[in-house]
């Protein structure tokens, strides 16, 4: 059976294709199908909130989320995969264990009822990783 160091590194593997996966959603420009989709998608590019002094566009601030997504994805994996380098220190491993297993399993609630199927799917993925490393840590000691 595979060690609680594996899961936890395909959680972190999954994650940093999370990361990658979102970022190439920049390379896509969706276009209007119809009058209602063409209004909106003027209304995100050029109606504009002031927001602190700033004049700024929906489609700004969505672009701007996404993008701190992707980086989010990235710098967990990142940060993860280093980290599990030193997973042979019984006092990092289990806080770094348990913290990646609540913290992927609190992100996925408002992840699955605010959002669609393929970041449902990659986030589960990284999510099923860490769970999986949690259960078999606890299960070794």
């Amino acid at each position: 059976m595979a060690s609680y160091k594996t899961f936890f590194k395909i959680g972190s593997w999954a994650m940093l294709a999370t990361g990658v996966i979102h970022a190439l959603s920049f390379l896509n420009n969706p276009e209007p199908q119809n009058d209602s989709e063409r209004q909106l998608f003027d209304l995100l590019k050029n109606y504009r909130f002031d927001l602190g002094g700033t004049m700024r566009s929906m489609e700004e601030l969505i672009n701007f989320f996404s993008l701190n997504l992707s980086l989010f994805c990235l710098f967990a994996g990142i940060t993860n995969l280093i980290i599990a380098k030193h997973l042979d220190n019984e006092a990092l491993a289990k806080k770094v264990v348990t913290f990646n297993a609540i913290f992927w399993t609190l992100y996925l609630v408002p992840l699955y009822l605010l959002t669609f199927l393929p970041p449902q799917v990659c986030f589960t993925v990284a999510w099923v990783g860490y769970v999986a490393a949690f259960f078999l840590f606890q299960r070794r000691n």
